[in-house]
């Protein structure tokens, strides 16, 4: 977004800025600084397929279980329902009779089979759960009366557990390993508890549970160390890429400089002999265009692959900005934006200092490119806490959206109509993405935002 004056004043005022051959410490840095990059990428790639392993893993393990639970409760369910809850009742004469009904053929012979073979075809469906399924018989009275052999209870305790179960608010459900249903018989409040001890499925529940959640962090584990195996040979092709668009951008920027130092050329021994003629003097024009955009091109690769020395030292950061803003007073005054300071004396800051200017002068001529006609420019320079803070503040026509400020810093990016074209829309595009790339590679913060007057705030904060 530089203009080519001001681009040329950073020039001069600091060679350095213009220095582009990068030295052997330059070329370390810049590899020092892809290689964070990429395993940043790296990370951040580890790190989204673990999750999306790690949730389908999740929902595996519940799945399983689920099923599990809800097959094993339901295979219950259908076994207390096919006992009969009268039988825990019966009279232990009425069970003799039938049990002598049993041995006795319809003529009154003796049977052919065995004496308890009737009894165990009638019982083979229960025969694996009798022992564990009992009834609890409490009266209007809350009297309790355990049956069917309680399966160990003596009667206070299963007075004490049918009390809990009867507190409970689910008529049935699964309470300290028994699976219960309440039903209320008669018609004087009576309830009857029916149990079934589920012990042992319980216990394999829980053994299933345990059991695949081992599998599954095994499984994780395993994924997580395949996945960081993998990773290098997943993001090389986005590093290839990368790798081709830089040098391309490089390379391309140098093999256009000569013809367009030809076409330059040509254009001035022309206009020696037609010193009036438009044509010429629109294609100096355009030429001079295609000049500075190269140069930023260039300039925002080199910044972007780390290349070129910084020279890390203290130096007067409020002499920087005020250097800044008087160089940028004379334009203010003339595109009717005066430029007004707030700078706090004598502070100090350790970056690249030559790095720095082009970094507050890319933010001034920003603010004064497109500020809004009668209205000052604020530069402002104050300590906040540990931090030191530049800030340049201006007046906008507030045509970009205030969740889109951030896309100021893409490359070519152009939001609002003064950023399209026009007079006063001079420039690339790409001052904003060289300014926070020099921010990066000074481990700066810089970012964008509207005050309460609805002002545009563009923020430094130097550690």
């Amino acid at each position: 977004m530089l203009s080519g004056s001001i681009y040329r004043l950073c020039a001069s005022s600091c060679p350095r800025w213009a220095q582009k051959r990068p030295s052997r410490s330059s070329a370390a840095q810049a590899t020092g600084w892809r290689r964070q990059m990429f395993k940043k990428v790296r990370r951040k790639f580890i790190i989204s397929a673990m999750s999306a392993t790690l949730v389908v893993t999740l929902a595996l393990i519940i799945s399983i279980n689920l099923i599990n639970y809800m097959q094993v409760t339901g295979n219950l369910k259908a076994v207390m329902d096919e006992m009969d809850p009268r039988q825990a009742f019966s009279a232990p004469q009425d069970q003799e009779m039938r049990d002598e009904e049993d041995m006795t053929e319809p003529d009154g012979s003796s049977p052919a089979y065995p004496p308890d073979f009737h009894r165990e075809m009638r019982n083979t469906a229960e025969v694996q759960y009798a022992g564990r399924y009992f009834t609890i018989l409490v009266d209007g009275s809350g009297t309790s009366h355990a049956s069917g052999g309680s399966f160990g209870l003596d009667d206070e305790e299963a007075s004490t557990l049918a009390s809990d179960i009867l507190n409970r608010k689910h008529p049935s459900g699964i309470y300290n390993n028994y699976l219960y249903e309440v039903r209320e018989i008669g018609n004087e409040g009576q309830k009857l508890v029916r149990l079934l001890d589920c012990t042992t499925e319980l216990g394999a529940m829980r053994s299933l549970l345990l059991t695949s959640i081992l599998v599954g962090l095994g499984g994780l584990l395993l994924t997580f160390l395949f996945i960081c195996r993998m990773s290098e040979k997943a993001i090389w092709p986005l590093r290839e890429s990368m790798e081709k668009q830089k040098r391309f951008i490089t390379d391309a920027g140098h093999e256009l400089k000569t013809p367009l130092s030809v076409i330059g050329t040509n254009m001035d021994i022309l206009a020696m002999d037609l010193p009036d003629n438009e044509w010429v003097k629109g294609t100096k024009k355009q030429v001079g265009k295609l000049r500075g955009l190269i140069e930023h091109l260039i300039s925002l690769s080199r910044l972007e692959e780390a290349q070129g020395e910084l020279k890390m030292k203290p130096f007067n950061l409020s002499q920087a900005v005020q250097d800044t803003a008087d160089a940028f007073e004379g334009i203010g005054d003339m595109n009717n934006t005066p430029v007004c300071t707030k700078i706090a004396e004598n502070l100090t800051v350790t970056a690249d200092e030559a790095s720095i200017v082009q970094l507050l002068t890319i933010l001034t001529d920003n603010a004064l490119k497109y500020a809004l006609p009668d209205t000052d420019v604020e530069l402002r320079l104050s300590r906040q806490g540990r931090h030191v803070c530049f800030e340049t503040v201006n007046v906008w026509d507030r045509s970009t959206p205030s969740d889109q400020l951030d896309r100021f810093f893409d490359r070519f990016y152009r939001g609002d109509p003064s950023r399209s074209g026009g007079a006063k829309a001079r420039g690339y595009g790409l001052g904003l993405s060289i300014a926070q790339a020099i921010a990066a590679r000074n481990h700066l913060t810089l970012h964008v935002s509207e005050d309460e007057a609805h002002r545009i705030v563009f923020r430094v904060l130097f550690p």
